[in-house]
């Protein structure tokens, strides 16, 4: 809390009592906390904040003081700024200031005071471009993780903090296990039946004790072991549906993602038979399972960790998912062009290896429309807000990795003119083009940098919807290819 008063004092920041009290000639600092004085540091992915040390002087002291503060800060909060790859540094250019610099993650961490070494508040990171994840949830194909933190040291100071996306999980859950149930999976179960013929297995014991009664002597309890789609197993998975059925239905749901699924819950509520459910402690993989099935445990272990320990820091990676979204557009694209993606394909590389050295090559995306091969990169970087940026050092060196990179894809190509993407978020679509022609050889590539619409986008005043803003890039995308081809 003591950092976060400072650097959101204009944003609805709550500020902290400080007492100060004489001991022994020297002040002593505390912080007293109540629920009004809890407040969040707020941070977006990619985009640096600078918060001078003068702001804080209120709080870490003034002179040196501050400067000791802000090196306990930084030892304090060493285990929260690496889970979520947050760099924080003293710059000294100027008037001496802290530089905080997120990652691609997006999530939420513990704040440690830098006077007690406690936790006082927590770290939030949103997306950069007010991404919401719900709306992404109909249209992402892939798995897209929810990763904890494993040390109980990376506690959430109060369970009212941001939790994270569970119904994200939890539609991958009912997903999975349509497809699952469709396998009809059966395994061999023991149960008692009451028979008219005693048999091999029957419970001598337990007839002789009613056999007294002529009732009851012709009824023989004979032990089965039977196939069935009953088990214990099956009896599990349906204990963690159920707990996604209510996720997906419960009001903090996003609307959105409680709409898309709606239909699904409704057919499942119906369907499926609670009455009989185990609760797992943890769905044990086998490896005669099923692929369909193994991959239903996953994806249910991930939930019931989850909920053991939603009170634990916790991150989403914002970069794999602009990635699934791009391959989603894509494969649009194809559809309409007659073409095939494929998505994360791997370029085997063979011969002497090193620890330092790579075993693939991984493009996101590959599109083959007739004899040409086109390949797609996405890069969840702010490139195409920044055409007008004055400060551009930092820009050319992130691009000249991403381009280097996508040549490098585009060099399997087996045409001597290549094409190649390089697909960035933006608040519309853009399109850059540009040639780059050997000087010894006939070979080109034509890159093209693509801005698609991500995060909140608006028309005029109206904000676009998920299917308006793929149909936008889908359509402008398609055009370009067109006059390619």
């Amino acid at each position: 809390r003591v950092l976060c008063s400072a650097v959101f004092s204009r944003d609805r920041c709550i500020h902290v009592r400080v007492m100060a009290k004489r001991i022994d000639g020297r002040y002593v600092r505390r912080v007293r906390h109540g629920d009004e004085d809890i407040h969040d540091l707020c941070l977006c992915t990619r985009r640096a904040s600078k918060i001078l040390l003068d702001d804080l002087s209120f709080y870490w002291g003034g002179g040196s003081d501050a400067r000791r503060s802000f090196a306990l800060f930084l030892l304090y909060n060493k285990q929260s700024f690496s889970f979520l790859s947050i760099s924080a540094k003293l710059a000294e250019d100027g008037a001496p200031a802290l530089i905080i610099q997120p990652s691609d993650k997006a999530g939420c961490a513990p704040l440690f005071s830098p006077i007690n070494g406690k936790v006082c508040a927590t770290i939030i990171v949103k997306g950069n471009m007010n991404e919401d994840i719900s709306e992404l949830l109909p249209i992402i194909e892939n798995d897209i993780d929810i990763q904890f933190a494993e040390s109980n040291k990376l506690s959430l100071p109060n369970k009212q903090a941001v939790k994270p996306p569970m119904h994200f999980e939890c539609a991958k859950y009912i997903d999975q296990y349509i497809k699952a149930q469709r396998l009809h999976w059966k395994k061999f179960i023991s149960e008692f039946r009451v028979e008219r013929i005693p048999a091999s297995s029957t419970q001598w014991t337990k007839y002789a004790s009613k056999s007294y009664d002529p009732e009851e002597r012709l009824k023989y309890p004979n032990k089965k072991n039977l196939l069935s789609t009953s088990h214990t197993e099956w009896r599990e998975l349906n204990y963690v549906l159920r707990m996604c059925l209510d996720e997906l239905s419960a009001p903090h749901t996003p609307r959105i993602s409680r709409m898309a699924y709606k239909e699904k819950v409704a057919d499942l509520r119906r369907t499926t038979d609670f009455s009989k459910i185990s609760k797992p402690v943890l769905l044990r993989i086998r490896a005669a399972d099923p692929l369909e099935i193994k991959i239903l445990k996953q994806i249910g272990n991930r939930i019931i960790n989850s909920i053991t320990s939603e009170n634990r820091a916790w991150y989403v990676d914002h970069s794999q998912l602009f990635e699934r979204y791009v391959q989603y557009i894509f494969k649009q694209v194809a559809e309409q062009t007659g073409g095939k993606v494929y998505c994360n394909n791997r370029f085997a590389i063979s011969g002497g290896f090193r620890n330092w050295t790579l075993s693939y090559l991984e493009p996101d995306i590959l599109i083959r429309i007739g004899d040409n091969l086109l390949v797609a990169d996405a890069k969840y970087k702010m490139h195409m807000l920044n055409f007008g940026a004055e400060s551009v050092d930092s820009l050319k060196e992130s691009f000249r990795h991403d381009l280097h990179q996508v040549l490098a894809y585009s060099s399997f190509e087996n045409n001597v003119n290549k094409v190649s993407f390089l697909v960035y978020p933006c608040n519309s679509f853009r399109s850059l083009h540009q040639r780059i022609r050997s000087s010894v050889s006939e070979a080109s590539s034509d890159v093209y940098l693509i801005g698609i619409p991500w995060g909140e986008c608006k028309d005029k005043d109206s904000v676009l919807t998920i299917n308006q803003k793929v149909t936008s890039a889908v359509e402008e995308i398609g055009h370009i290819l067109k006059r390619l081809l």
